[in-house]
């Protein structure tokens, strides 16, 4: 269509000129023209393609500085990188970027590449179930791993208790993970593992307290557990359910409570006490796999979902071009249209 609209300008040109544009010279000046076309939109793709290869490279060149990899080792990183992103549909430049993120939280990975892709896959499939910015999904997953002992291995298990806590409970992925951040440390070291804790969150969000302020009390009442010298309520001693039962005898002694936990940690003491039935559902449910992805497809199952796929895959195929070189696809194109302007 560009072609003819092309030609018919022309024809019209030349007749206004006297007829002294022949029809012949018309159809070969818009053939220009459609040439001229397809080179601008070489150029504007070209040019596209130089910024996103360009930042992809520096990424990695950044990725390389941070695990002290280079040449072929990076190359094949690079590799792995471009898998992730392909899979997961996510620019390979925030790949890379996730990538360093996960070394920098997590330095005995930093040799370790297989266990950096195997927390960034994870990472983003946070990211998606919990509809979060990556750089906080992987935050929160390297941060919730570091403090509860959590091999690269384990990462995709624990983003799938952190789904069920969502969904199952009260509060959302994003606040569990938020509590988990600042209770986590007290609560590995009190013995109680990682979907423990993510049933105790829920059940303090159930009753209204989250986020930040459910980290903080929690861990203040697992400190408190397990450093009072009462064996009874201690979980690292009797088991976290076994705790959570005797302390509910003590539940409705105000007194005792206040002289164990506080005057404020009484109070979501009390209330992990009486929980204890939902915890019991929690727990029951928590572990189970494949809860994320789910939650992940279902968020993505939508039309602006898919455009940013499309969009997201149209760049990184721009990113994987190595622009200035001679044999490059786009080096090539640009060759074959110059050779039929001037053949």
């Amino acid at each position: 269509a560009g072609l003819g609209e092309a030609a018919g300008l022309f024809e019209t040109l030349g007749g206004a000129m006297g007829g002294g544009m022949a029809a012949g010279a018309a159809a070969a000046t818009a053939g220009i023209a459609a040439a001229g076309i397809a080179i601008k939109k070489t150029v504007d793709v070209t040019t596209e393609a130089i910024q996103k290869s360009a930042e992809f490279g520096q990424a990695m060149s950044q990725l390389g500085a941070i695990t002290g990899v280079s040449g072929k080792a990076l190359d094949a990183m690079g590799e792995q990188v471009m898998s992730v992103g392909e899979d997961t549909h996510t620019s390979f430049t925030e790949v890379a970027q996730n990538f360093a993120l996960v070394g920098s939280a997590l330095p005995e990975l930093l040799k370790d590449s297989q266990g950096m892709e195997q927390v960034s896959r994870s990472a983003i499939l946070l990211s998606k179930a919990g509809r979060m910015e990556l750089s906080d999904a992987t935050n929160a997953l390297t941060a919730t791993m570091a403090q509860f002992d959590v091999s690269a291995s384990e990462s995709a298990h624990v983003v799938d208790i952190l789904a069920n806590g969502g969904q199952l409970g009260t509060a959302g992925i994003g606040e569990l993970a938020d509590t988990l951040q600042r209770a986590g440390t007290a609560a590995n070291s009190a013995g109680v593992q990682l979907n423990e804790a993510a049933a105790l969150t829920e059940v303090l969000a159930e009753k209204g307290i989250k986020g930040a302020d459910a980290g903080t009390a929690l861990r203040n009442v697992l400190l408190n557990m397990s450093t009072k010298g009462i064996d009874e309520i201690n979980p690292k001693i009797v088991g976290m359910q076994t705790a959570l039962e005797n302390l509910k005898t003590h539940a409705d002694d105000a007194q005792w409570m206040v002289k164990v936990f506080g005057m404020e940690g009484a109070t979501a003491a009390t209330n992990l006490a009486k929980g204890l039935p939902t915890y019991e559902k929690l727990i029951a449910q928590i572990d189970n796999v494949g809860t994320a992805s789910k939650m992940a497809e279902q968020n993505g199952a939508n039309l602006v979902s898919a455009y940013q796929r499309l969009q997201t895959d149209w760049n990184n195929f721009l990113s994987s071009f190595t622009v200035d070189g001679a044999d490059s696809p786009l080096m090539i194109a640009a060759q074959q249209i110059h050779n039929i302007m001037y053949a």
